[in-house]
């Protein structure tokens, strides 16, 4: 007799083994490659300058091709993903940034290194909503949160990796060190994915593809059941995707959550990269030290890798989105109130990480919208709130910009950073108070009892509510 499994109750209803932390390091680590990506050009910028005599005027379109060519990459990976699979796409993306920062290296052109610095963005773009889709979908329900956030902080961990690489590296090796290495990393990176991550099961299972492929994959999550070869497997409360993945982002009552998730992580990315672009230089323009200004600055993602930690858990938790509301005020408080403590340094660092415990909220954004959308969107869903992000990442620094040449003073420009976070504060808090959007958090988090039973299964796709 045929027996059937429900893939999301195996996974959810045991502890995670070797094979599933081995996936979730490495698409961590495929997340910090994309951070590096978003930050490698901004620390070889001052060599260009000395050793290839680039104008400063030039870097400006090689930053800006960087950012852009990651959020096209974030907006048709992801969509490409949830139509071909997860891991093809992540591979992928991985290869092709490590080959083109290997071209990188060997350039001398900044016209060439422009779109050498967009290709490369669009390959990586791909590896980031399929990182963090493949890790949502084999981790247990009652750690999903949590390690989706994790594994969204590798980016951050890879910026933070990419400056130490740079100051090793650069003044004994040369601008070029820096995208060697970096594309080495990368292309080891996806040989560790050709052999440590599986395709999707959950893809698999409902695109009707190679049951023995999903065996062999449950298999290494649960031994001991030793599923036999004629098993059937199903993925239960999936619905049917009947229009393209970018528009049933708005169906079966997702289009308010769709915008309002949208309009959070747009204004929450222009106020952060405000803050990495920005603040350094207008706390030595209100008379600190360029180092106390680092210093300063260093205090920030440590308040927010903090956050996103502690708010992570909160997710299963009805009242959920009003603390992510709460959040984003305390970000927005914390930016208008900064400009009147540049002249004591130690309440300037405490503000800062309090300004840091704010932004927490775009770390776990992505563990709702894992939640929220289904498997075959999911990838879609993820890669299009990130290049709606990337918008945010280049208006921020443009904000400020536009500002400092209209002369305004430090606190009003403080105050005018602020305003962003506000409209983030104003859009969770609508999600929490209107039935559309509070319905689609109830249907992704189903439980009402936060403190889920171990080895309860639960289902992350929607469910049709009609």
């Amino acid at each position: 007799m045929q027996r059937t499994f429900e893939v999301a109750a195996m996974i959810d209803s045991r502890s995670m083994s070797a094979f599933q932390w081995g996936i979730v390091v490495t698409c961590t680590l495929a997340m910090a490659v994309d951070g590096f990506d978003a930050q490698a050009i901004g620390y070889v910028a001052p060599a260009l300058v000395r050793s290839l005599g680039f104008s400063r005027e030039t870097l400006g379109p090689i930053f800006t091709a960087g950012v852009l060519g990651m959020g096209i990459g974030n907006l048709l990976m992801g969509l490409i993903s949830d139509k071909v699979g997860r891991k093809p796409m992540l591979v992928s993306s991985l290869i092709a940034f490590g080959l083109l920062n290997l071209a990188k290296g060997a350039t001398t052109s900044p016209e060439i290194l422009m779109l050498l610095q967009f290709a490369a963005g669009v390959g990586i773009g791909g590896a980031y909503p399929n990182a963090i889709a493949l890790t949502s979908e084999y981790v247990p329900a009652t750690r999903r949160s949590s390690l989706v956030t994790v594994c969204a902080m590798g980016y951050l961990a890879g910026t933070t990796f990419g400056g130490f690489l740079a100051a090793a590296l650069v003044p004994t090796l040369g601008w070029q060190s820096i995208f060697y290495v970096g594309g080495a990393i990368a292309l080891a990176i996806a040989l560790v994915a050709v052999l440590a991550v599986p395709d999707s099961s959950r893809q698999l299972v409902v695109f009707g593809r190679s049951p023995e492929r999903v065996r062999r994959i449950l298999n290494r999550i649960a031994p001991e059941l030793e599923l036999p070869h004629d098993a059937k497997f199903v993925v239960a409360g999936e619905p049917s995707i009947q229009r393209s993945p970018v528009r049933s982002l708005f169906a079966e009552g997702r289009a308010a959550y769709t915008t309002l998730i949208w309009t959070t992580v747009l204004m929450l990315l222009i106020a952060t990269y405000f803050v990495f672009s920005w603040l350094p230089t207008l706390f030595t323009a209100a008379g600190m030290s360029i180092g106390n200004s680092a210093l300063a600055l260093a205090a920030f993602p440590i308040g927010s890798a903090l956050s996103s930690l502690a708010l992570a858990p909160l997710l299963r938790r009805r009242w959920s989105a009003l603390a992510l509301a709460a959040t984003c005020a305390l970000y927005a408080v914390a930016l208008a109130f900064m400009g009147w403590t540049t002249h004591v340094f130690l309440l300037l660092v405490a503000v800062v990480f309090v300004a840091g415990l704010g932004s927490g909220t775009q770390g776990v954004t992505h563990a709702l919208n894992v939640a929220v959308y289904p498997t075959l969107i999911r990838s879609t869903g993820v890669g299009w709130a990130t290049g709606i992000g990337r918008l945010g990442s280049m208006l921020g620094p443009l904000m400020g910009g536009v500002l400092v040449g209209w002369k305004w003073t430090t606190n009003e420009i403080f105050y005018a950073a602020a305003s962003p976070c506000v409209i983030a504060a104003i859009a969770m808090a609508l999600i929490y108070l209107l039935p559309t959007t509070r319905r689609t958090l109830q249907l992704a988090f189903p439980e009402s009892d936060p403190q889920i039973p171990r080895g309860e299964s639960l289902t992350t796709g929607l469910t049709d509510p009609t």
